[in-house]
Order: structure tokens, then C-alpha cells, then sequence
């Protein structure tokens, strides 16, 4: 909450560059979410639209989210998707990715700081 309010505070470069440094820094994490996709759900084929991810970030959040949505009658035919998804792929790949987020959160704070000059 407090990093919503500073970045607010400065230019909109300066969360521009925040949101960029964010994204760069959960890259790798959704890399191994679309290779455990792939590999740690059965009959799920690498490549496949349902195994890619995509990066969201908003000024409170990053986030990685499935980048295919919906279809017809896909949920019925696989209804527990979702959790195999969280638990197999998501989950194991947050755990593995949260130092590197954090020192790559650093670096992002400290490169939009320098864009105002702060530091």
C-alpha cells in the first residue's frame, strides 16, 4: 500500500519503469509455469494454448494468469483444470521464484528511484 502511494507521488515515468523492472522480474517464474504446464499435467501437450502464461502488472500487483480464457465445453471435459494448474504448476513455481522476485523487486525500486533522482 505504501509503494502505491509513493508511486503516485512522482512522475509516471517513474512507475512506468517500476511496472517494467516488476515484469522483467517474474519472467523467469512464468517460464517454469509453462514448462510444468506442459510437463507435470498428463495429456497436456507443450505448446499447447492452454500451457502459456501471461504477465499482468498494475500499480499494486504482479501477477501471472493463464493467457488462454474460456472455450466451448472445455471446462466440462476438464473440470478439475484449474486446481491441477494451481497445485502442479503455479504453486511449485511461486515457491522457486520468490527470492529472485525479491532481489528483482530491489532492483526495480532502485532503478525508478534513480529515474527521479532519488537515490
Amino acid at each position: 500500500r505504501e509503494l502505491q502511494v509513493a508511486l503516485r507521488e512522482f512522475p509516471a515515468e517513474v512507475a512506468r519503469e517500476f511496472n517494467h523492472g516488476m515484469r522483467e522480474a517474474v519472467e523467469p517464474a512464468r517460464q517454469a509455469i509453462e514448462s510444468r504446464m506442459g510437463s507435470e499435467i498428463s495429456h497436456m501437450k507443450t505448446g499447447s494454448p492452454w500451457t502459456r502464461a501471461r504477465v499482468g502488472v498494475s500499480l499494486g500487483a504482479v501477477y501471472i494468469v493463464p493467457a488462454q480464457r474460456g472455450g466451448s465445453g472445455a471446462s466440462r471435459r476438464r473440470s478439475n483444470f484449474a486446481g491441477l494448474a494451481m497445485s502442479r504448476a503455479y504453486e511449485p513455481s511461486q515457491v522457486e521464484a520468490v527470492a529472485g522476485l525479491e532481489a528483482a523487486a530491489e532492483v526495480a525500486v532502485d532503478k525508478a528511484a534513480k529515474t527521479v533522482g532519488v537515490a
